[in-house]
């Protein structure tokens, strides 16, 4: 599936550096590059736009006051240079806040975000409701080895903590990013995974059993830590798994 996507700025530079940015990720279309607020209305109110990156301080009309108009507004993702526009971003619900200037790792965060909203029961864009909820995304963009790979979802064993990297198993290949395992759990953990241990986050339909504090998942061992033990059996519970007469839990 394709995103359609809507730029807007009055600086020429960040539009060329958000327009190199989306050309790198397959999943999104660029539809149109405006430089001013009046311009990018006149695209939403013809075409339907699933995400928009727009400018905070813009003359005449301000990223803040575009929103503010928009009835059904799409995703949104705000790229400024002035940090004291974050409260007051949040309180409008957009999807991210961008803080000029940004690498295109913190890009590629938000635009995870973006695409776990847009194919989420209720989520809402600038066109007319769908007829039937879209499927969930089967797959994250990583950058690994100044690449970026696309990752099928089924594709990921487990995410290990490893130092001030993360190391993200999946079926034949090992890929290490340069992330938090915390982070790795906020991009995760809508698609079925949950964490298990500070350093380790799991797919949840990969669990064979719960025995202790251990976690078979095929061939690997986890551990399970007493902070996330009690969580993961209850989402466990919840997706059907059933407590087994050893006190664990067996899917």
């Amino acid at each position: 599936m394709s995103h359609r996507c809507l730029i807007i700025d009055d600086e020429p530079l960040a539009l060329d550096v958000l327009e190199r940015y989306i050309g790198q990720i397959p999943s999104l279309t660029l539809v149109s590059r405006c430089n001013s607020a009046f311009e990018a209305l006149q695209v939403l109110h013809t075409q339907p736009i699933d995400l928009i990156f727009v400018d905070i301080k813009m003359p005449e009309y301000s990223g803040i006051e575009l929103i503010r108009s928009l009835a059904r507004p799409p995703q949104i993702v705000l790229t400024t240079a002035f940090s004291d526009f974050a409260v007051e971003s949040y309180e409008l619900g957009v999807t991210d806040y961008l803080l000029k200037p940004f690498s295109f790792d913190r890009f590629l965060k938000a635009v995870n975000r973006a695409i776990v909203q847009l194919t989420s029961p209720g989520s809402v864009l600038v066109t007319a409701p769908p007829v039937a909820v879209p499927p969930p995304p089967e797959f994250v963009f990583l950058k690994a080895d100044r690449q970026i790979h696309k990752v099928s979802l089924r594709e990921i064993e487990y995410v290990e903590a490893y130092g001030n990297y993360v190391k993200v198993h999946l079926t034949n290949r090992m890929l290490l990013i340069t992330d938090r395992i915390s982070d790795m759990e906020a991009l995760l953990v809508p698609h079925r995974f949950v964490r298990a241990h500070r350093s380790y986050v799991v797919p949840l339909d990969k669990i064979a059993s719960i025995s202790g504090h251990e976690i078979l998942l095929g061939p690997h061992r986890i551990p399970v830590s007493s902070q996330y033990r009690k969580a993961l059996l209850n989402e466990l519970l919840l997706r059907g798994g059933q407590p087994s007469e050893s006190g664990g839990v067996a899917t």
